[in-house]
């Protein structure tokens, strides 16, 4: 009776449950491990591992203390002060139950609490932040913020080595190295080239200047021309007669004269040239010296331009990879943050319960009955004990029955009458546990 009165006293619990299924192969490499394999040392992720990691998730401080402020302004337990929220959450982390369904990936949260319709809302609050909390830390939203922070750094990196490298550059005029080097060693390939041409020429120039004057000489000294071009006293073949032989020769003065004529022109020429491929041969010879002081500041100067150039080459790739990695990270936790691709999806939400949980009327009433079974059978059990310990006391009151009887009418008034030994031993109050005899009886 006592059992069904307390089966519908109104301190009433209700129990609402969400249920998430999680596919624990898309996040871990979970295999069943052998016992014997395990001993061994191969130690990999379970799919057990990662389910009852699920249920921590799901169970720590961080995500009941985000549900019980999502309920907000609704309060799980308004007797509660409103400061008092180590209490709350002590309360409903609490009632809170967690498990996984055998032989399955599904994770069951359930909530207890007096109002259903707060039971459901905190159960369906608790499933949505676990999501949540489950998809930051499998995101890893930390890894987009570390290469962003490190892609700004190596900006800053290449501005510095960028500005050390166009300094240096101006200073040396030098801005790469190789190319620098391959030009200046064809220029000066050809410039010596030009400049061994230039010397054939010169010779060339040298010789025959040097034959045209000695045409002019020996041209001079059979030449008779006229007082009119050199004087009287310049021309030497007008100072003698000349001979009949000389006279009648077979060449004539006019063609002499006109042989010195070209030989003249051809000298003058000859020297003009001369001075020309000179003065080029000394501006080659110039430059060739430039291209040799320059291809020596090359030399000089590389190792310190290269480091440069090194150094903002690592940082332009530093940044470049930087960047990739961090829009493929961005790419990742933007798809397993998507509801849509998260390997935790919710399988049926919290609904409103229609019955209480607690306390269940058929169990109370079993539970009752088996008490009442069981206090019974302890009565009878602990009644029987205590008869036999009474026994001896009641064999007593008889030998004092006996001994205060009145006179017997066989034996006179106050004589007493002693009981057999053999019926005293044969009290069955005292072996057997039967009724004692009276007085009459004996």
């Amino acid at each position: 009776m006592l059992a069904a009165v307390a089966a519908f006293v109104p301190s009433k619990r209700y129990q609402a449950t969400a249920w998430i299924i999680v596919d624990a192969s898309r996040q871990s490499q979970a295999v069943s491990v052998s016992p014997e394999e395990r001993r061994g040392g191969n130690e990999v992720i379970t799919y057990d591992q990662v389910l009852r990691t699920q249920l921590s998730i799901a169970g720590s401080e961080e995500v009941v203390r985000r549900a019980i402020q999502g309920l907000r302004p609704v309060r799980l337990y308004p007797e509660l002060p409103e400061d008092a929220t180590d209490a709350e959450y002590l309360m409903a982390r609490g009632n809170l139950g967690l498990a996984v369904e055998p032989n399955t990936f599904v994770v069951k949260i359930s909530f207890r609490h007096k109002d259903p319709v707060l039971a459901a809302r905190f159960a369906n609050e608790v499933a949505s932040k676990y999501r949540d909390r489950r998809s930051e830390l499998i995101g890893n939203e930390g890894a987009v913020d570390f290469f962003r922070k490190e892609e700004e750094r190596f900006k800053n990196e290449l501005q510095s080595a960028s500005a050390k490298l166009e300094e240096f550059a101006r200073k040396t005029g030098i801005y790469a190295v190789g190319e620098q080097r391959k030009l200046l060693l064809e220029a000066r390939y050809h410039s010596a080239k030009e400049l061994a041409e230039n010397e054939n020429q010169i010779a060339r120039a040298s010789s025959e200047l040097d034959s045209l004057r000695f045409q002019m000489r020996a041209l001079r000294r059979r030449t008779t021309l006229p007082p009119e071009i050199f004087g009287e006293g310049s021309n030497p073949a007008a100072a003698r007669q000349p001979r009949r032989d000389e006279i009648l020769s077979d060449e004539p003065p006019l063609l002499n004269v006109k042989i010195y004529q070209d030989s003249a022109a051809k000298l003058v020429a000859a020297n003009a040239e001369l001075e020309g491929l000179r003065a080029t041969q000394a501006k080659r010879l110039e430059d060739l010296r430039k291209m040799d002081e320059q291809l020596a500041q090359l030399a000089a100067n590389e190792a310190q331009f290269t480091s440069l150039r090194r150094s903002v080459s690592l940082a332009e790739a530093y940044i470049e990879n930087l960047a990739k990695r961090a829009d493929e990270a961005k790419i990742n936790n933007s798809w397993r943050s998507n509801e849509a691709f998260s390997s935790a999806q919710l399988l049926q939400s919290a609904t409103v319960p229609l019955g209480p949980s607690f306390p269940n009327p058929v169990l109370f009433m079993g539970a009752g009955l088996l008490a009442g079974v069981f206090a019974s059978g302890s009565i009878a059990y602990f009644a029987k004990v205590f008869g036999r310990f009474s026994a001896p006391t009641d064999a007593g009151r008889i030998g004092e029955t006996v001994q205060a009887a009145p006179a017997h009418p066989f034996g006179g008034f106050g004589s007493r009458v002693q009981p057999p030994r053999d019926a005293v031993q044969d009290f069955p109050s005292v072996k057997g546990g039967r009724r004692p005899l009276g007085v009459s009886e004996l």
